[in-house]
């Protein structure tokens, strides 16, 4: 008994030596980014700006667009490790119609002439 004790003991220092431990926070050398896009489809509605950019541990961005009842709203963003993700949201609103889609086809009600399943 002693003897498998031992050899496991030496299997499980064995394996352990091999998993190489890594720094969860390992530097990676400096990182920076940025991106816009936009579109603007007045047949759908779909008005819509964002521009975002990190340098390091800081991302900074803003996006814009038309809301479903005409608003337009613009976020300003930041986040970072000191504070966290911070928005400024403001809403202002516009003369912009959004289309509302046209029903085709109606729905009619009909009687469900099977009669209904009760349990106990």
């Amino acid at each position: 008994m002693f003897l498998k004790l031992f050899i496991l003991a030496i299997a499980v220092l064995h394996v352990h030596a091999l998993v190489e431990l890594r720094d969860p926070h390992e530097e990676h050398g400096p990182v920076a980014y940025e991106f816009q896009y936009a579109v603007h489809d007045p047949h759908t509605g779909d008005i819509k700006s964002q521009k975002e950019s990190r340098k390091d541990d800081r991302v900074e961005g803003v996006y814009e667009l038309i809301d479903s009842d005409g608003h337009h709203r613009v976020v300003h963003y930041k986040a970072d490790d000191h504070s966290g993700f911070e928005a400024v949201v403001s809403r202002e609103p516009t003369n912009i119609k959004i289309p509302v889609p046209e029903v085709h086809h109606k729905l009619v009600a009909t009687k469900i002439l099977a009669p209904a399943l009760l349990h106990h």
